[in-house]
């Protein structure tokens, strides 16, 4: 994900955002390489820094996402842990399937 991408969900008021990948902007030799290249600081968490324009929450490494069903209308809660000190921390994602 993009800048560009996160800010189009992001305008359509989705304001959580989940992924089964490590991570949810570009692969991290990815962004080193395009920043190496160019020198330009947004190529470095584009995904990430939307956040700080519009309010949302991303989560990332979730897991057994194929067990869900293929709808778009699953309620979805996010239990945060509590991190003392940090910017960001784990949630326990809880999928309400009727």
């Amino acid at each position: 994900m993009g800048a560009e991408a996160t800010n189009h969900l992001v305008e359509r008021d989705i304001r959580v955002i989940g992924t089964d990948t490590y991570g949810f902007d570009k692969p991290f030799s990815a962004m080193g390489d395009r920043f190496a290249e160019t020198g330009d600081r947004s190529e470095l968490w584009p995904a990430h820094f939307t956040g700080r324009e519009v309010e949302y929450f991303q989560i990332e490494k979730m897991g057994s996402l194929d067990a869900l069903p293929r709808r778009t209308d699953i309620p979805l809660v996010t239990f945060p842990i509590k991190i003392i000190g940090a910017s960001a921390g784990s949630v326990r994602p809880v999928a309400f399937i009727e």
